[in-house]
């Protein structure tokens, strides 16, 4: 199957689930839907004959995005299984495309069934309840497949906030803040390394597989004694 170019694809986002999780995967749906991404969404959930095993594939491959509603249902579902291994082979074939997965069980491990599942990004649902802070979560983690406006350029910036370290900071970004460069990461008033809902790692590595840059800044310190 010959797929599009990535952001020229119709869908923003496929969501995958177990028909069992129909009203989360809904709540997701309408809540990404509202922040302004394009979501397909099979609402019905229909058994997997030939035409419906060839329309999901044909979406999954329209889409930027995969989002699998992970829960102990969507185990035992051939169908999630099927849209899962064509996601993650998007990935592998396709720069930029996204793979998240949002559990109800944060214990739940899914690898067992989907290995290939084992370096996604992993968000929280607890007990399915779809609060504000865990929607936020879920469109960032999505973002990075959302391609910017041409004229804009993303830059992760690691820098340190020390009292010596701060000036030599600011005159170099202040250049780039000018020329409407977006800088990513570090902040004085950050907070601590994996404080954000997911693990840090996980969550700095994300961020920055949606950059075009990594400036590093490291100004000269004094030795001590």
């Amino acid at each position: 199957m010959s797929d599009p170019v990535l952001d020229k694809r119709d869908n923003h986002c496929f969501i995958s689930y177990a028909s069992e999780d129909g009203a989360l995967a809904q709540r997701i749906a309408k809540w990404l839907g509202e922040a302004g991404l394009r979501i397909w969404f099979d609402q019905i959930r229909l058994g997997a004959g030939a035409s419906v095993v060839d329309e999901l594939a044909r979406q999954v491959c329209n889409s930027r995005a995969f989002l699998l509603v992970a829960t102990e249902k969507a185990l035992t579902k051939n169908y999630v299984a099927h849209e899962v291994n064509i996601a993650c082979d998007q990935q592998i074939t396709q720069p930029g495309f996204t793979i998240v997965a949002v559990r109800t069980n944060p214990e739940l491990d899914l690898s067992t069934r989907f290995p290939s599942l084992r370096k996604v990004s992993w968000m929280s649902v607890p007990e399915g309840k779809l609060d504000v802070a865990a929607a936020r979560r879920i469109l960032l983690a999505l973002a990075p497949s959302i391609p910017a406006a041409p004229e804009t350029r993303h830059i992760y910036l690691s820098c340190g906030w020390g009292e010596n370290e701060e000036p030599v900071t600011r005159r170099v970004c202040a250049p780039l803040v000018t020329r409407h460069v977006r800088l990513i990461g570090d902040a004085k008033d950050q907070k601590k390394f994996g404080e954000f809902g997911e693990e840090g790692a996980v969550r700095v590595e994300r961020i920055m597989s949606g950059c075009t840059g990594h400036l590093l800044i490291l100004p000269a310190r004094r030795p001590q004694g």
